[in-house]
């Protein structure tokens, strides 16, 4: 029953080994089919990461683009919005009525006739050639502001401008262009035709360039002109105007370019809106593409997790599969051996049955044949029991061996199964350790590639770290030079600021004195022809020289005083129309003229001392930063060191931070102790940032030696490996700079050369003692002194 009950458990245990080997089969199959899939996927990423790498990348290229083009269309904007404040190239009595405007003074008036008409950039010099000195005149509501301008400008004595009133009377031109000129080839058109301006504005353009052709070159402006009605001129795009007989041209060049500034004043803003517009879709579109890449990155880093799992669980499914097919044909073999045991048993239990059946035949034999003898059967019944018994025995020996072999046999199989699963186990990890070799030596070549990769970029960025570590060194003085080179332009730029009012004051004065000479000679022009006129003198210079008085001959009748007395009052009135014709005026002018010459020698100077003092500023700064990237590329440099000295090997460095307008932002320590991974000054441990503060201090007095120094406990958190090496450390420093120490590590007591302690003795004062060391171990004790107790509690 034993055996039968086993054999029916060694059958369970083969069906469910190959149910558990088919399961494991199956699991394996679809764990392959999701490896596969991962691996389409991790492809797919890894171009995707690629590409959104690169859309990153051009996105933030394009907003650099759109944040240089929104500067330069700002500058632009600033600097043509504070010529037009400034009113620069406009005359004095224009700029000072363009003032007076903005501040409320004067009303109705709507600006200049470069302000109020819109040219295309083609006919930019065209227009400008055509208009001349009109590009100047201001457009006023009505005639009394006009009015109300030039008085507020004789009042101010601040020059003379032109005004053109809306409201004034205006001819129409009765001179029009003959039929098919404007269809000949060259002609651009009627100048007032090519401009746009305001509806009420119409009658001043008609007026100032209603006459006026825009054609493209001379030779055409030649053929058309004889074409032309009186008063037309023609004018080509390059600025060459042709008017009557005469024909005014020259080098190619841009006039004022008022027009130009005020077309630009107008779309500018537009520009400038819509630009920053584009650079707030662009930021968007970046922060779009930099944000791709990292979820990208993310999903291939969670499906690289994932496939790692699945592969180490494919690993163990296999040998899983393997240890469950050893089993199997463990029990396959048992079960074999099994029922050929049971044949034996079956042929030998066959064998007993006969012989059994031999010996009871021949016990019946015996039996009949003892019969007639009881005493000799008695005593063979006796020798049968004892033969029996000792039957029972021999059998009862032989169960209890059979059942210890069973059990040996037992054990043994088990052994063996326990040999085979150990030795599964022993295939299974000899093949994870080869793949944990291939897997190894393929980090190790990655390994060798960021090694690499990290010795470059530490190169790049020390020589960065050298340059940025040149400018701090030479900062502080060079910005202290800097500073007082800026007071000294600011001075300046304030002199020049105050030359150029007081030039522009002589100038004002000079256009005065100018336009008082000029007014001074049209009197003299106008008295002269009204001396013709009114006084019947064909010279009128002898009314200005006076007469010539001549001694009357002899003879001559004495004139009546009456008649004297009238030619005198006649004479008076002569010279009273005559009138003062300031005869100083010119030498007034010739003064003005000198002084406005001197002035502009004085501005002259200025400037070339401003343009000095800025030459001087850009090399202070450039020395600055040389010497700064100088000192920072030693001080790094001795800090690796004095690193590696205190800690016994690892690394660190100095790092120059910048900020996000890419200033100088300071300096950050990064720090790799030897055994941990790189990492911020702030996530190392007090010990390991005090010491990593000691090599700081020890590279900048390498760098820059001190006289002495004196350290506080800085010792105080480190333990006795790291003090015997910032002992020897300290040692080394001592020999150039004296090191003055407070401290309670014996480590550290033990390399002074002279000890300072405080003690207190048994009354409770506290005394100093002092030892120097070297002589106390020659045997001397010189150095042993004991200084003056003190009345301190403290010990």
């Amino acid at each position: 029953s034993r055996a039968a009950a086993a054999v029916d458990a060694r059958a369970t245990r083969i069906v469910a080994l190959n149910a558990e080997i088919a399961g494991v089969d199956a699991t394996a199959e679809a764990a392959s089919v999701d490896l596969t899939a991962t691996g389409q996927r991790l492809t797919e990423l890894a171009a995707a990461i690629e590409n959104a790498t690169a859309a990153a990348q051009t996105a933030r290229a394009a907003v650099d683009a759109a944040e240089r083009e929104l500067g330069q269309a700002t500058t632009r904007l600033e600097v043509l919005q504070r010529l037009d404040e400034s009113g620069t190239g406009l005359h004095a009595g224009v700029r000072q009525v363009a003032q007076w405007s903005r501040e409320s003074v004067l009303s109705g008036v709507r600006g200049t006739i470069a302000e109020l008409i819109e040219v295309p950039a083609r006919y930019d010099t065209a227009v400008e050639v055509a208009l001349g000195g009109h590009l100047q005149d201001i457009v006023v509501e009505r005639w009394a502001d006009a009015e109300a301008a030039i008085a507020q400008l004789k009042a101010a004595n601040a020059g003379r401008a032109t005004f053109l009133p809306l409201d004034a009377p205006r001819k129409e031109s009765q001179r029009a262009l003959p039929a098919g000129v404007l269809v000949q080839p060259g002609v651009e058109g009627v100048a007032a035709a090519l401009v746009r301006a305001a509806a009420d504005l119409a009658g001043v353009v008609t007026a100032l360039l209603g006459n006026t052709l825009v054609v493209d070159e001379l030779t055409t402006a030649r053929t058309l002109l004889a074409a032309l009605p009186a008063g037309w001129s023609a004018v080509t795009l390059g600025g060459e105007i042709a008017r009557g007989g005469s024909v005014t041209g020259g080098a190619a060049i841009r006039e004022s370019g008022v027009l130009g500034r005020a077309r630009e004043l107008r779309e500018l803003p537009k520009r400038v809106q819509h630009l920053a517009q584009a650079r707030e879709e662009a930021v968007t579109v970046w922060d779009t593409a930099s944000a791709a890449p990292d979820q990208l990155l993310a999903e291939r880093r969670r499906l690289e997790s994932e496939r790692a799992g699945s592969l180490a669980s494919q690993t163990e499914r296999r040998r899983q599969r393997d240890r469950l097919a050893t089993w199997l044909a463990e029990l396959t073999t048992e079960r074999a051996t099994a029922e050929q045991a049971g044949e034996r048993l079956a042929a030998s239990l066959t064998a007993l049955e006969r012989e059994a059946a031999q010996l009871l035949t021949e016990e019946t034999a015996l039996a009949a044949e003892t019969s007639g003898s009881g005493a000799a059967h008695t005593e063979a019944l006796v020798d049968l029991d004892r033969e029996r018994s000792a039957a029972v025995a021999s059998e009862r020996t032989l169960t209890a061996e059979q059942r210890r072999l069973a059990t040996l046999e037992e054990r043994f199989r088990a052994e063996r199964r326990r040999q085979t699963s150990l030795l599964a186990q022993r295939r299974a990890l000899a093949e994870e350790l080869a793949l944990r070799a291939e897997r190894a030596a393929a980090l190790d070549g990655e390994r060798t590639a960021l090694a690499s990769q990290r010795e470059r970029l530490t190169r790049e960025a020390t020589t960065l770290e050298v340059a940025r570590s040149a400018i701090a060194a030479a900062r502080d003085p060079l910005e202290r030079d800097a500073r007082r080179a800026a007071a000294g332009g600011v001075r300046a730029e304030r002199a020049v600021e105050t030359a150029r009012a007081l030039l522009l004051e002589r100038e004002r004065a000079h256009g005065v004195a100018g336009l008082a000479v000029e007014r001074t000679r049209g009197d003299l022009a106008m008295l002269g022809q009204r001396i013709v006129d009114d006084l019947e003198l064909e010279d009128p210079a002898e009314l200005v020289a006076g007469p010539t008085l001549e001694p009357e001959p002899e003879g001559t009748p004495r004139r009546d005083p009456a008649e004297v007395e009238r030619e005198i009052g006649r004479l008076k009135e002569r010279l009273r129309r005559v009138g003062y014709v300031g005869e100083d005026a010119v030498a007034e002018y010739e003064r003005e003229s000198a002084h406005q010459a001197f002035l502009r020698g004085q501005l002259s100077d200025v400037q070339g001392a401003a343009a000095a003092l800025r030459r001087m500023l850009a090399d202070l700064r450039t020395t600055m930063e040389e010497r700064f990237a100088t000192t920072f590329a030693h001080v790094a440099a001795a800090f690796t060191e004095a690193f590696q000295t205190l800690f016994g090997g690892g690394t660190a460095r100095l790092v120059m931070t910048t900020t996000d307008d890419g200033a100088s932002g300071g300096i950050d320590i990064v720090a790799q102790p030897p055994g941990k991974r790189l990492q911020n000054l702030a996530l190392l441990s007090g010990g390991e940032r005090a010491l990593t503060a000691a090599a700081l201090l020890f590279a900048i007095l390498r760098v820059n030696p001190s006289p002495f120094v004196l350290l506080d406990e800085v010792d105080a958190a480190l333990d006795e490996t790291n003090i015997v090496r910032f002992r020897e450390a300290l040692a080394i420093l001592a020999r150039e700079t004296q090191a003055i120490l407070i401290t309670h590590n014996r480590g550290t007591i033990e390399s002074a050369d002279t000890l300072y302690g405080v003690t207190m003795a048994a009354d409770g004062v506290s005394q100093v003692l002092s030892l120097r060391l070297a002589a106390a171990v020659g045997g001397e004790a010189r150095g042993m002194s004991l200084e003056g107790p003190t009345h301190s509690p403290s010990g």
